[in-house]
């Protein structure tokens, strides 16, 4: 069976049941940032999809304290309210890391 990135070989051995859950948790995450629009490439590990969510979720949260709505400012928005509230698209070619750092960025330049 091929290697998957996210896949801690060692706790699989140790801990084989929670490979499934594990597989959950990622598919939910993936979809979760599917929803707000966006992209994953599947070479990310586990922890950095949870840092990009929660990345995404502290960039929401400023959006909220200024008063955006998430249902207008969206990636694929013709007509966002404010281009500040609108998270960054990850370039085709973007490795995670270089995503999170310009999130967070995009977060700071929004005052928090």
């Amino acid at each position: 069976m091929e290697e998957v990135p996210w896949r801690d070989s060692l706790e699989d051995d140790v801990h084989p049941a929670r490979e499934p859950e594990r597989e959950r948790v990622r598919d939910d995450l993936d979809a979760r940032l599917a929803e707000r629009g966006v992209t994953t490439d599947g070479t990310e590990s586990d922890d950095m999809l949870a840092t990009l969510m929660d990345e995404v979720e502290q960039f929401e949260s400023a959006v909220a304290r200024l008063g955006g709505d998430s249902f207008v400012n969206t990636p694929d928005s013709s007509q966002p309210e404010n281009a500040r509230f609108v998270i960054p698209a990850r370039l085709a070619d973007e490795r995670v890391e270089g995503y999170v750092a310009r999130i967070r960025e995009a977060t700071e330049a929004l005052g928090w």
